[in-house]
């Protein structure tokens, strides 16, 4: 499994079925990405029980930047 960052001894690491999401403005075509503590991140995480791809990306970006998907053509 691809990590990013250092190994933590004593814990359990699994794979996470996940989704994530680049958002493009088309007026100025700028690309909007998480930031934190100087890493940068794509929006979405993993995907629930019950959830397929499309949910679990809408959910996430409800999460994360509180924009609705219905306003969005990709949903």
């Amino acid at each position: 499994m691809k990590r990013i960052g250092k190994k933590i001894e004593g814990l359990n690491y699994k794979k996470r079925e996940a989704t994530y999401a680049i958002i493009e403005r088309k007026e100025d075509k700028k690309i909007a990405i998480a930031s934190a503590n100087g890493y940068f991140f794509l929006f979405g995480g993993g995907i629930e029980q019950g959830e397929n791809e499309i949910e679990a990306l809408k959910r996430e970006m409800l999460e994360e930047t509180r924009l609705y998907h219905s306003k969005h053509p990709i949903f």
